[in-house]
Protein backbone atom coordinates (compact mmCIF):
# COMPACT_ATOMS: atom_id res chain seq x y z
CA UNK A 1 0.00 0.00 0.00
CA UNK A 2 1.59 3.06 -0.67
CA UNK A 3 2.21 5.96 1.69
CA UNK A 4 -0.45 8.95 2.75
CA UNK A 5 1.21 12.57 2.78
CA UNK A 6 -0.17 14.87 4.60
CA UNK A 7 -0.19 18.25 2.70
CA UNK A 8 0.47 21.74 3.63
CA UNK A 9 -0.34 25.17 2.04
CA UNK A 10 2.04 28.42 2.89
CA UNK A 11 0.54 31.45 1.93
CA UNK A 12 -3.54 30.19 0.02
CA UNK A 13 -4.65 32.32 -2.34
CA UNK A 14 -6.29 32.20 -6.01
CA UNK A 15 -3.25 30.13 -7.32
CA UNK A 16 -3.46 27.98 -3.96
CA UNK A 17 -6.91 26.88 -4.95
CA UNK A 18 -6.18 25.89 -8.10
CA UNK A 19 -3.73 23.72 -6.90
CA UNK A 20 -5.69 21.93 -4.60
CA UNK A 21 -8.31 21.03 -6.80
CA UNK A 22 -5.78 19.18 -8.66
CA UNK A 23 -3.74 17.79 -5.70
CA UNK A 24 -7.20 16.16 -4.21
CA UNK A 25 -7.63 14.15 -7.25
CA UNK A 26 -4.64 11.83 -5.84
CA UNK A 27 -5.41 8.68 -3.93
CA UNK A 28 -2.14 9.42 -1.34
CA UNK A 29 -2.65 12.45 -0.54
CA UNK A 30 -4.73 14.19 2.50
CA UNK A 31 -5.12 17.74 3.24
CA UNK A 32 -3.91 18.42 6.25
CA UNK A 33 -3.29 22.17 6.71
CA UNK A 34 -3.20 25.74 6.06
CA UNK A 35 -1.01 28.41 7.29
CA UNK A 36 -1.23 31.88 6.52
CA UNK A 37 -0.50 35.35 8.27
CA UNK A 38 -3.81 35.71 9.46
CA UNK A 39 -5.42 33.11 10.79
CA UNK A 40 -9.03 34.14 9.71
CA UNK A 41 -7.92 33.76 6.52
CA UNK A 42 -6.13 30.34 6.74
CA UNK A 43 -9.33 29.19 8.42
CA UNK A 44 -11.99 29.99 5.69
CA UNK A 45 -8.91 28.17 3.06
CA UNK A 46 -9.03 25.42 5.20
CA UNK A 47 -13.31 25.05 5.77
CA UNK A 48 -13.70 25.69 1.78
CA UNK A 49 -11.23 22.96 0.63
CA UNK A 50 -11.45 20.73 3.80
CA UNK A 51 -8.48 20.71 5.11
CA UNK A 52 -7.81 19.53 8.84
CA UNK A 53 -5.94 22.22 10.16
CA UNK A 54 -5.26 25.92 10.45
CA UNK A 55 -2.61 28.26 11.65
CA UNK A 56 -2.09 31.49 12.37
CA UNK A 57 1.41 31.75 11.22
CA UNK A 58 3.72 29.77 8.65
CA UNK A 59 6.34 29.22 11.88
CA UNK A 60 3.24 27.37 13.30
CA UNK A 61 2.33 25.31 9.89
CA UNK A 62 5.74 24.16 9.57
CA UNK A 63 6.17 22.96 13.43
CA UNK A 64 3.25 20.66 13.11
CA UNK A 65 5.21 17.09 13.35
CA UNK A 66 2.49 15.60 11.49
CA UNK A 67 2.96 17.40 8.41
CA UNK A 68 4.84 15.70 5.51
CA UNK A 69 4.46 18.63 2.22
CA UNK A 70 4.55 22.13 2.18
CA UNK A 71 3.10 23.74 -1.20
CA UNK A 72 4.94 26.91 -0.99
CA UNK A 73 2.29 29.69 -2.60
CA UNK A 74 3.61 33.18 -1.45
CA UNK A 75 5.00 35.83 -4.04
CA UNK A 76 8.19 34.85 -5.77
CA UNK A 77 10.01 37.35 -4.08
CA UNK A 78 9.58 35.25 -0.73
CA UNK A 79 9.81 31.85 -2.26
CA UNK A 80 13.38 31.49 -0.67
CA UNK A 81 12.69 32.66 2.78
CA UNK A 82 10.19 30.76 2.43
CA UNK A 83 11.38 27.20 1.48
CA UNK A 84 14.42 27.31 3.55
CA UNK A 85 11.75 27.65 6.71
CA UNK A 86 10.01 24.26 5.56
CA UNK A 87 13.35 22.73 4.53
CA UNK A 88 14.71 23.78 8.29
CA UNK A 89 11.76 21.82 9.91
CA UNK A 90 12.36 18.71 7.75
CA UNK A 91 9.60 19.24 5.82
CA UNK A 92 9.45 18.17 1.83
CA UNK A 93 8.83 21.51 -0.68
CA UNK A 94 7.08 21.98 -3.77
CA UNK A 95 7.62 25.69 -4.63
CA UNK A 96 5.22 27.50 -7.15
CA UNK A 97 7.22 29.24 -9.86
CA UNK A 98 9.35 31.12 -10.46
CA UNK A 99 11.51 28.73 -7.65
CA UNK A 100 13.38 32.00 -6.91
CA UNK A 101 14.56 35.84 -8.02
CA UNK A 102 17.85 35.01 -9.10
CA UNK A 103 20.00 32.11 -9.17
CA UNK A 104 21.93 32.80 -5.96
CA UNK A 105 18.73 32.14 -3.85
CA UNK A 106 17.76 29.16 -6.02
CA UNK A 107 21.28 27.88 -4.99
CA UNK A 108 20.91 28.10 -1.37
CA UNK A 109 17.21 26.30 -1.87
CA UNK A 110 18.64 23.42 -3.70
CA UNK A 111 21.86 23.45 -1.01
CA UNK A 112 19.93 23.42 2.23
CA UNK A 113 17.80 20.38 0.32
CA UNK A 114 20.58 18.37 -0.36
CA UNK A 115 22.27 18.77 3.28
CA UNK A 116 18.54 18.21 4.84
CA UNK A 117 18.33 15.49 2.59
CA UNK A 118 14.69 16.85 1.81
CA UNK A 119 12.64 16.36 -1.36
CA UNK A 120 12.11 20.19 -3.13
CA UNK A 121 10.98 20.99 -6.61
CA UNK A 122 9.40 23.77 -8.44
CA UNK A 123 5.91 23.82 -9.08
CA UNK A 124 5.79 24.34 -12.82
CA UNK A 125 3.74 21.68 -14.23
CA UNK A 126 4.17 22.29 -18.27
CA UNK A 127 6.89 19.19 -18.89
CA UNK A 128 4.21 17.19 -16.90
CA UNK A 129 1.54 17.75 -19.37
CA UNK A 130 0.79 14.57 -21.33
CA UNK A 131 0.33 16.46 -24.70
CA UNK A 132 3.65 18.28 -24.11
CA UNK A 133 5.57 14.90 -23.30
CA UNK A 134 3.41 13.84 -27.03
CA UNK A 135 5.25 17.18 -28.32
CA UNK A 136 8.85 16.52 -26.78
CA UNK A 137 8.74 12.59 -27.72
CA UNK A 138 8.42 13.72 -31.36
CA UNK A 139 10.52 16.46 -31.91
CA UNK A 140 13.25 13.92 -30.22
CA UNK A 141 12.14 11.20 -33.10
CA UNK A 142 13.79 13.04 -35.43
CA UNK A 143 11.13 12.31 -37.90
CA UNK A 144 10.73 16.46 -38.61
CA UNK A 145 14.09 16.88 -38.86
CA UNK A 146 15.99 18.69 -36.52
CA UNK A 147 14.67 22.27 -34.90
CA UNK A 148 15.57 25.25 -36.85
CA UNK A 149 13.81 27.95 -34.86
CA UNK A 150 11.43 28.18 -31.84
CA UNK A 151 8.75 31.11 -31.12
CA UNK A 152 6.97 31.45 -28.23
CA UNK A 153 4.57 34.08 -26.49
CA UNK A 154 2.32 34.46 -23.10
CA UNK A 155 0.52 38.06 -22.89
CA UNK A 156 -2.74 39.15 -21.18
CA UNK A 157 -3.98 42.85 -21.03
CA UNK A 158 -3.68 43.69 -17.08
CA UNK A 159 -5.77 46.99 -16.99
CA UNK A 160 -6.30 48.90 -15.28
CA UNK A 161 -2.40 49.73 -14.67
CA UNK A 162 -2.11 49.14 -10.61
CA UNK A 163 1.50 49.15 -9.47
CA UNK A 164 0.76 48.44 -6.43
CA UNK A 165 -0.49 45.52 -7.39
CA UNK A 166 1.58 41.59 -7.37
CA UNK A 167 2.17 41.70 -11.17
CA UNK A 168 4.24 45.05 -10.95
CA UNK A 169 5.15 45.67 -7.23
CA UNK A 170 8.81 45.31 -7.10
CA UNK A 171 8.59 44.27 -3.23
CA UNK A 172 5.92 41.49 -4.50
CA UNK A 173 8.78 40.08 -7.27
CA UNK A 174 6.57 41.99 -9.91
CA UNK A 175 7.01 41.65 -13.65
CA UNK A 176 6.12 39.42 -16.77
CA UNK A 177 9.38 37.84 -16.75
CA UNK A 178 8.75 35.97 -13.84
CA UNK A 179 5.25 35.70 -13.88
CA UNK A 180 4.42 34.26 -17.56
CA UNK A 181 7.66 34.75 -19.36
CA UNK A 182 8.90 31.48 -17.54
CA UNK A 183 6.72 29.72 -19.78
CA UNK A 184 8.02 30.17 -23.64
CA UNK A 185 11.56 30.60 -22.22
CA UNK A 186 11.21 26.78 -20.38
CA UNK A 187 10.30 25.52 -23.71
CA UNK A 188 13.01 26.87 -25.57
CA UNK A 189 15.47 25.92 -23.23
CA UNK A 190 13.36 22.18 -22.88
CA UNK A 191 13.68 21.54 -26.41
CA UNK A 192 17.10 23.24 -27.31
CA UNK A 193 19.04 22.62 -24.50
CA UNK A 194 21.85 25.42 -22.50
CA UNK A 195 21.94 28.80 -25.26
CA UNK A 196 24.94 30.20 -26.50
CA UNK A 197 24.04 33.76 -26.95
CA UNK A 198 21.63 36.08 -25.42
CA UNK A 199 19.75 39.00 -26.19
CA UNK A 200 17.38 40.64 -24.17
CA UNK A 201 14.88 43.76 -24.15
CA UNK A 202 12.02 44.94 -21.41
CA UNK A 203 9.78 47.46 -21.48
CA UNK A 204 10.06 49.09 -18.46
CA UNK A 205 7.38 50.45 -15.81
CA UNK A 206 8.32 54.28 -14.05
CA UNK A 207 9.42 51.57 -10.98
CA UNK A 208 11.96 49.60 -13.81
CA UNK A 209 9.59 46.21 -13.74
CA UNK A 210 9.61 44.55 -17.16
CA UNK A 211 5.90 44.50 -17.89
CA UNK A 212 7.00 43.53 -21.33
CA UNK A 213 9.83 41.47 -22.26
CA UNK A 214 11.71 40.26 -25.45
CA UNK A 215 14.71 37.59 -25.55
CA UNK A 216 16.14 35.85 -28.59
CA UNK A 217 18.46 33.25 -28.10
CA UNK A 218 21.07 31.48 -30.33
CA UNK A 219 21.77 27.56 -30.04
CA UNK A 220 24.30 24.61 -31.17
CA UNK A 221 23.90 23.78 -34.92
CA UNK A 222 22.04 27.13 -36.00
CA UNK A 223 18.85 26.99 -33.71
CA UNK A 224 17.03 30.19 -32.70
CA UNK A 225 14.48 31.45 -30.29
CA UNK A 226 12.54 34.16 -29.68
CA UNK A 227 10.03 34.55 -27.07
CA UNK A 228 7.68 37.44 -26.01
CA UNK A 229 5.67 37.66 -22.55
CA UNK A 230 3.16 40.92 -22.26
CA UNK A 231 1.47 42.44 -19.46
CA UNK A 232 -0.34 44.82 -22.49
CA UNK A 233 -0.99 42.37 -25.21
CA UNK A 234 -3.77 40.07 -24.87
CA UNK A 235 -1.65 37.41 -27.57
CA UNK A 236 -2.80 34.58 -25.33
CA UNK A 237 -0.17 31.58 -25.23
CA UNK A 238 1.58 29.20 -27.27
CA UNK A 239 4.75 28.22 -28.91
CA UNK A 240 5.38 27.22 -32.62
CA UNK A 241 8.25 24.87 -33.10
CA UNK A 242 9.94 25.18 -36.68
CA UNK A 243 12.00 22.07 -38.09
Amino acid sequence: MSKTYRWGVLAPGRIAAKFVQEIRELPNVRLWAVGSRDLERATAFAREHQFERAYGSYEALVSDPELDVVYVASPHVFHTEHTLLCLKHGKAVLCEKAFGMNAEEVRSMVDAAVTGNRFLMEALTTPHQPSYRDAYAIVQSGELGKILHINGWFGFNRSPYDPEGRLLNPLLGGGALLDIGLYPLFDALWFLGDPLQIQASADLTESHIDRSITVNMTFGDHATASIFASFYSAIGVGTYIFC
